[in-house]
């Protein structure tokens, strides 16, 4: 399957690194030269695509989730109802957020949106990554849930694969990170 990844910092990384095997990747990230050919035309090939950018915190202690926004203005430019895609957030985002996303960009039968977050540690993101013991599907679609479920499964994953709705894996996300703090 042809899979994009936006953002190839440490979680984008990990998942290049478990994924390249198993599928065609397309990776984009606007800081990295390498990987700044032709975005649009390389993402509009894509089944699905995966977000993987930076979300810090702002002085006033809220989220900043710009660089997802950024990331689904040059996803827009690849819409086409002929190629639909599976949009899956991997960046850490609050309760709401993918919601907010799919009503921001609802068009049917062209974008589905699925999220799906990492548990992983900056010292042994790959290995992390490659080695879970979960993975989490937040998702209103059974289509883009099975779309996602495929990749992993291809790329030699064998964890329970858990689906939830959005706000569910987007508060997992935050619980984990709560509890490993």
């Amino acid at each position: 399957m042809k899979v994009g990844i936006i953002g190839i910092g440490m979680v984008g990384n990990a998942l290049r690194e478990a994924l390249k095997d198993a599928h065609d990747l397309e990776l984009y990230d606007k800081y990295k030269k390498e990987y700044q050919d032709n975005p649009v035309e390389r993402l509009s090939l894509c089944e699905a695509i995966f977000i993987c950018v930076n979300t810090p915190m702002r002085i006033s202690g809220e989220i900043d989730l710009s660089a997802i926004n950024d990331s689904m203005e040059l996803i827009l430019k690849t819409a086409d109802k002929d190629n639909p895609k599976v949009i899956i957030i991997k960046s850490s985002a609050v309760s709401g957020t993918t919601e907010d996303l799919a009503k921001k960009y609802d068009m049917p039968g062209i974008f589905d949106f699925v999220f799906n977050p990492e548990f992983l540690t900056a010292r042994n993101a790959v290995d992390d990554f490659k080695n879970t013991d979960r993975i989490v599907l937040g998702t209103n679609s059974v289509a883009a849930f099975e779309i996602v479920k495929r990749i992993y499964l291809v790329a030699g994953f064998w964890c329970p694969i858990i689906k939830t709705d959005f706000k569910t894996a987007e508060m997992a996300k935050y619980i984990s990170n709560a509890f490993l703090a």
